[in-house]
């Protein structure tokens, strides 16, 4: 039998994705992992669907039809699961990100007009005919997290880098500041002569890039060769 865990972890997982996949069916207890819960998802591609299971250890894909079959690989969530398999979930969540945004600059814009009198309204939409400002706040900790796994997508790096911890490190950081980060994690690694980036590096990396403010760069590297 699951642990309460696991099947509380399943089913908020899939009730919070919804529109990410064409169906889901919850599956019996496999004897050979009882803690695990496991489900079968129909991904947005047609004829293509992925058996997984649900533990304390993880997201794990223990079975798929169609194209896909990366079976046993480990997801530390059920996004980063459904990232990996389906190219139309991941551009379903940007489309999803991209309404969010638009969104909150809207609601802002909206805001921002309701504090100005009859006059001043009258002036900033004068003013706005000719240059329209959209504003939006920086991503928290939570999205900050978000972005580095979508810049480590792309890396060879080491399970179980808490990028929770490199987040609260970077305050106040934009998605470029992050892309310096990996893009210095992975120089770090190359020097110690690593095929992967470790946690130290992405450390390493928002000292020199975040705190000390020195932007990644090759110019002074390849200057030597002109």
């Amino acid at each position: 039998m699951p642990s309460a865990f696991a099947a509380a972890e399943l089913e908020q997982a899939l009730s919070e994705i919804p529109w990410g996949m064409r169906a889901n069916r919850l599956l019996p207890d496999d004897p050979a992992v009882p803690d695990a819960a496991r489900a079968e998802v129909d991904l947005l591609e047609e004829g293509q669907r992925v058996t997984v299971s649900c533990s304390e250890g993880g997201w794990r894909i223990v079975g798929s039809k169609g194209r896909f079959t990366k079976d046993n690989a480990v997801f530390d969530t059920l996004d980063d699961l459904m990232l990996a398999v389906s190219r139309c979930f991941e551009a379903k969540r940007m489309e999803k990100l991209m309404a969010k945004l638009a969104e909150v600059a809207d609601d802002r814009q909206k805001t921002r007009w309701a504090d100005f009198g009859q006059e001043q309204e009258a002036a900033a939409e004068e003013q706005d005919d000719r240059c329209r400002n959209l504003e939006f706040s920086l991503p928290d900790n939570k999205d900050h997290v978000h972005i580095l796994r979508i810049y480590t997508r792309s890396m060879a790096v080491e399970r179980n880098i808490r990028f929770d911890l490199v987040a609260r490190l970077c305050p106040n950081s934009t998605g470029a500041d992050f892309r310096f980060v990996c893009a210095e994690a992975d120089m770090f690694a190359i020097r110690r002569l690593l095929k992967i980036a470790m946690e130290k590096d992405f450390l390493d990396a928002v000292e020199k890039d975040i705190r000390s403010g020195q932007k990644f760069s090759s110019t002074s590297l390849y200057a030597n060769y002109q």
